[in-house]
């Protein structure tokens, strides 16, 4: 790739169209860290010394996010040194040939990096599987998954007693799921959407410090820093519908660079503000689990009816 580092004159590795800028491997590494480090302090995600629990799936963006956090934590530079305590926890979802891989590799990950893991099961959790779930009839399989690891991720972030559950979403992601609810003019899920939840009564507080960084730059990141994520995806994630939004979108990016960016900060700006004035639904305690819900039964509790005990 022709070009000079902007930053220091070397030779240039990467180009990012967005911001009109070309570094060298190493400036961009810390340009990553740092532009992360931004977005925690735009949107107040992690305050100095709180516990924050990464949900690790094995896979590319929950491993850069798992590095990212590290470095700001071992790292003197006030640019980009963010000191908490960072742990990580594995959902193994039962889907056999696939759940013990990606256990192994965030397991490994861990110990390279010195980070506490846990690693829960869902079928001693829930009393059933991911597996179990696909061989019935009945909901699609990746929307059941959701239900099940946005609840049992906040069951072991409360009661483990940290602050933040911080996921691996990056820019590509929630620009899709923007799209595609625009789209269906899902006005209660557009409400909801944000880089951070707060905490409350039986919730976490959930972030998302890839909120601004794409696809193409954790995979370049992951890359660069030579991480090695599992190396097949999951078998029930066939053809999702979010997989044509990025298409959409990588194709508007192509054309007109920061599309994507303009498009989620414009949302929170100024879209968001508009929804929340009209108010939200209220959450409640699920009459049977306490977990907060909308409704007098959560998602898991109807769903735990269906499939488990099996």
């Amino acid at each position: 790739m022709a070009g000079r580092c902007k930053w220091c004159g070397d030779d240039m590795e990467v180009f990012l169209p967005y911001a009109r800028l070309g570094l060298c491997k190493s400036h961009f590494k810390y340009y990553v860290v740092r532009r992360v480090k931004r977005t925690i302090e735009r949107y107040g995600m992690i305050k100095p010394r709180e516990r924050v629990l990464v949900a690790l799936s094995g896979g590319k963006d929950s491993l850069v996010l798992l590095h990212v956090l590290s470095t700001m934590n071992e790292s003197n530079d006030p640019k980009i040194s963010l000191k908490c305590e960072v742990e990580a926890v594995t959902l193994d979802l039962g889907i056999r040939g696939y759940s013990e891989g990606c256990v192994e590799t965030a397991r490994a990950y861990c110990e390279k990096l010195g980070v506490p893991h846990h690693a829960v099961k869902m079928v001693e959790l829930a009393g059933f599987t991911m597996d179990d779930v696909a061989s019935r009839r009945g909901r699609p399989v990746c929307s059941v998954c959701g239900v099940v690891k946005r609840h049992f991720l906040n069951k072991v972030g409360v009661e483990m007693g940290f602050d933040r559950l911080a996921t691996g979403h990056n820019l590509d992601d929630e620009a899709a799921v923007i799209f595609s609810n625009y789209l269906s003019a899902n006005v209660e899920f557009l409400s909801r959407q944000s880089p951070i939840l707060p905490s409350r009564e039986g919730m976490i507080s959930r972030i998302k410090p890839l909120f601004e960084i794409s696809e193409r730059e954790t995979m370049i990141y992951a890359q660069f820093q030579g991480l090695t994520p599992i190396d097949r995806g999951c078998p029930y994630a066939i053809d999702p519908s979010t997989h044509r939004f990025k298409m959409v979108l990588n194709v508007l990016e192509k054309e007109m660079p920061a599309t994507k960016i303009r498009m989620v900060r414009g949302f929170l700006e100024r879209v968001k503000p508009l929804l929340e004035r009209d108010g939200t639904t209220p959450l409640r305690k699920c009459a049977m689990c306490g977990y907060p819900s909308p409704s007098e039964i959560c998602s898991f509790c109807r769903l735990r009816k269906n499939y488990g005990p099996m």
